[in-house]
């Protein structure tokens, strides 16, 4: 009896582990994607029209704010989310090549719940993913969603919000 129950405890215990390190915990996500946030350059976006004054300084990458040159780069970073259901799923059309290495490393989306943005969702990658694709449970209470992804060679990039109306509280 002993010995069942220190080797249940055991593989619970390296499972855990293991799992662990796979997908980090919901309490790591904010930390893990503020430091991807922080690791950027930032931009900033000057007002339409041939203003000159700044209107936000960002550190995120998207399909109106980019480096001069990166235009055809949008396309493959930009994650893209769409609702099935009560599930989210976030791709990117991006290559994962591990002999070059160039890949998509983290994908993880923002929702405001209860007048918060906080990170609903975090999935670390690797260069041996065939493809970059995530799906998870939409979250409760959330009024909308913001899909991010990180290129180990070309930054983090946001996709477009997906706004679900008021809260959720039916899911």
């Amino acid at each position: 009896m002993f010995k069942n129950k220190v080797f249940i405890f055991l593989i619970c215990f390296f499972l855990d582990l293991i799992y662990g390190l796979i997908i980090p915990a919901p309490s790591k996500w904010q930390s893990i994607a503020r430091k991807l946030e922080e690791s950027q350059p930032k931009l900033v976006s000057f007002q339409p029209g041939g203003w000159d004054q700044p209107i936000e300084a960002m550190r995120v990458y998207s399909k109106t704010l980019l480096p001069e040159g990166w235009e055809g780069k949008a396309e493959t970073h930009i994650p893209k989310m769409i609702l099935k259901g009560k599930r989210v799923q976030v791709s990117i059309t991006h290559e994962m090549n591990p002999t070059k290495p160039h890949f998509i490393d983290t994908i993880y989306v923002y929702g405001k719940k209860d007048g918060n943005p906080e990170v609903v969702y975090l999935a670390q990658l690797d260069e041996y993913d065939d493809n970059p694709v995530v799906e998870f449970d939409l979250p409760r209470n959330v009024q909308w969603l913001m899909p991010f992804a990180h290129c180990n060679e070309h930054g983090l990039w946001n996709g477009d919000k997906l706004d679900l109306g008021h809260k959720r509280e039916e899911l």
